[in-house]
């Protein structure tokens, strides 16, 4: 999952070179805000949904052997839009100029800061989750 969030990063950052060459350095700070919001926003339930909805996936094939389940899969890049919408938002406002270098830190700053709180308890429930799962796993290889 990491190196997914990393190339989605990578391309964030790509796009903000192209639409804005000259770049300030505070444009590149709410590029990395951006991800770790639509990433804090998107990991919890996506991994919720990846235990809730168990498919075996193989990861070096390409297409239906390696796709997790196809509900997972749709919701959490839904998930993945929705925390990117508001920051993306944000910096079209800051390219096209109408919005000062420290107002865009801090509205992202702020957005990453909810998006951050609002993951803590999904990701508590994917813990307790992945917890259960864990001791049915250990119980059936106990009896096989």
């Amino acid at each position: 999952m990491t190196w997914l969030f990393l190339a989605s990063l990578g391309l964030c950052f790509a796009v903000t070179v192209i639409l804005s060459p000259d770049g300030s350095p505070g444009l590149w700070i709410a590029i990395v805000l951006t991800a770790l919001a639509a990433w804090a926003l998107s990991a919890p339930p996506t991994f919720v949904l990846g235990l809730l909805l168990p498919k075996s996936i193989d990861p070096n094939q390409l297409g239906k052997a390696g796709n997790p389940h196809p509900l997972a899969n749709l919701i959490g890049t839904m998930l993945f839009g929705a925390g990117l919408a508001p920051g993306s938002l944000v910096m079209i406002h800051a390219l096209a100029g109408a919005a000062p270098g420290l107002s865009i830190l801090f509205r992202l700053s702020l957005w990453a800061a909810i998006a951050a709180l609002l993951s803590i308890p999904l990701m508590r429930l994917a813990s307790h989750l992945l917890a259960e799962r864990f001791e049915n796993l250990q119980a059936v290889f106990r009896e096989g």
